[in-house]
């Protein structure tokens, strides 16, 4: 399944704007790996976190809940310095598509199907895997004479044509409010305090390794 990502985030400038003054320290700035290792993994609990409250919140589009468990937990963050911060999380492509907007085309059919009707469930998802798999039921292609709207039928035991699928050239997904990024945006405050106490949590023990170094005479002892 062809994924993409769906929150793509770059905190290196934030970062830096807030810590890079531990790196002009000789002494301090030696600890900027270590402290950067635990805000990357930081960074990916919050990505991930984003996903799992969205879900549970309700704004993750996800009807059947396939598309949460094809997402959650697969957050990665990356970077060495404060500067390099930065993480994502991927998804399968029609979540990426309702997030942010999408033009969707037929790749290896001439039109689109589009179930509606009773080739739904009651709630909203296919009855049957694809347009062929309604084929042992006696469907066909019809091809309305006032609108010039091809479809996809039945007949129903009443005789009556029962329409199964929209056939279309395309669709056009509109923006689904930015879910995904609006649910990372609540995580930041978060996200900022564990950086804080991780900062803070650091600081005191290259206070601890400077002290020792002034009293030792410029040696480690």
């Amino acid at each position: 399944m062809r994924r993409a990502r769906l929150i793509d985030t770059n905190l290196g400038a934030q970062a830096r704007a807030i810590f890079g003054g531990i790196s002009k320290n000789p002494v301090t700035r030696r600890a900027e790996t270590v402290m950067a290792r635990a805000m990357r993994e930081a960074l990916k609990e919050a990505i991930n976190r984003a996903i799992d409250n969205a879900y549970m919140d309700g704004s993750f589009p996800s009807r059947t809940g396939r598309g949460y468990a094809q997402t959650r937990g697969k957050a990665q963050a990356f970077g060495t310095t404060f500067g390099t911060l930065r993480g994502h999380i991927t998804a399968p492509l029609y979540l990426v598509a309702q997030d942010r907007g999408a033009l969707i085309e037929p790749v290896n059919a001439r039109k689109l199907a589009i179930p509606v009707f009773e080739a739904l469930r009651a709630d909203g998802t296919p009855k049957l895997p694809s347009p062929n798999s309604w084929r042992m039921l006696g469907s066909f292609v019809y091809k309305s004479k006032r609108t010039g709207q091809v479809y996809i039928a039945r007949k129903t035991p009443s005789g009556k044509v029962s329409v199964l699928y929209l056939l279309v050239d395309s669709v056009q997904l509109t923006k689904h409010k930015g879910w995904a990024q609006a649910a990372f945006q609540r995580e930041l405050p978060r996200l900022a305090n564990e950086w804080g106490r991780i900062l803070t949590t650091y600081a005191i023990t290259v206070a601890n390794v400077e002290q020792a170094y002034v009293k030792g005479g410029g040696t480690f002892r």
